[in-house]
């Protein structure tokens, strides 16, 4: 969005004078009214208002928008700011969406960073595919949230599951090897030098030798990954098998939403 075409901004209704000039009793529930943000407000909310501090402005009550009021006075409390950006559901060459239909389909067609919807009381998550690219070694991962991670062994050492907390929510992995991966998606990192920094350590014998079993759940990306091992080679060991081994349970991660590219 060009910096002289801000969007407008959606405003809690008791907090709107706060933040803006030249606001009506009535409000500006319908979006109607152009006002001007406060001098000290204006620099935090660069997104909505115009070079001359104006911006047209929805204000959202709790009685006419419960839920919208809600989800603004939630983003008030983790922020600071009562406010949320209002833009119409649309791509730039095709219509405002009329229906549940146009919504699901605007949503599969638009950009990476269109990445959830709300439909009723629904909320979608787009899927992507595990990114192809001719030199897979390359990809730099990235973990998508904040975890604890803890590993369960049996009385002889040996490691029998290895587990993630995200959300308040265990996740298991296939392996220690995967929350090792897991640990180094610090997105400066490629696979490679995942890779690399885990045959430092001593595992590269044991990423080589191991694979994900076919029942992990990424069967449906078999065609791919039959294609990074034809790119990276059939080696028994060394760097390439370590890197295909590292991809195998980065395909893991990325259907549990763990990491991204």
């Amino acid at each position: 969005r060009e910096q002289w075409r801000p969007l407008a901004p959606s405003v809690l209704a008791h907090e709107a004078e706060n933040w803006f000039d030249g606001l009506p009793s009535c409000g500006s529930p319908y979006m109607s009214i152009t006002v001007t943000a406060k001098p000290d407000k204006a620099p935090l909310i660069p997104a909505v208002v115009h070079v001359d501090r104006t911006a047209r402005l929805q204000t959202v009550g709790a009685d006419m928008y419960p839920l919208y009021y809600a989800l603004i006075a939630a983003f008030f409390l983790a922020t600071g700011v009562p406010m949320v950006l209002n833009t119409s559901f649309n791509s730039a060459d095709e219509p405002i969406v009329e229906s549940p239909a146009d919504a699901v389909r605007c949503f599969l067609n638009a950009d990476d960073d269109l990445s959830l919807l709300v439909l009723g009381s629904r909320l979608l998550v787009r899927r992507r595919a595990f990114p192809a690219t001719e030199d897979a070694g390359e990809l730099v991962p990235l973990q998508q949230a904040a975890f604890v991670s803890r590993v369960v062994a049996d009385a002889m050492g040996e490691v029998s599951r290895a587990e993630v907390l995200v959300d308040g929510k265990w996740i298991e992995l296939l392996d220690e090897i995967e929350l090792s991966v897991l640990e180094l998606c610090n997105g400066e990192y490629t696979v490679a030098e995942i890779a690399e920094a885990m045959a430092a350590d001593g595992v590269m014998e044991t990423l080589a030798d191991r694979r994900v079993p076919d029942d992990a759940g990424v069967d449906a990306d078999a065609d791919a990954r039959a294609d990074d091992h034809d790119a990276l080679g059939d080696g028994g060991v060394g760097a390439e098998s370590a890197v295909h081994a590292v991809l195998e349970r980065l395909r893991h991660l990325y259907r549990r939403r763990l990491v991204a590219f």
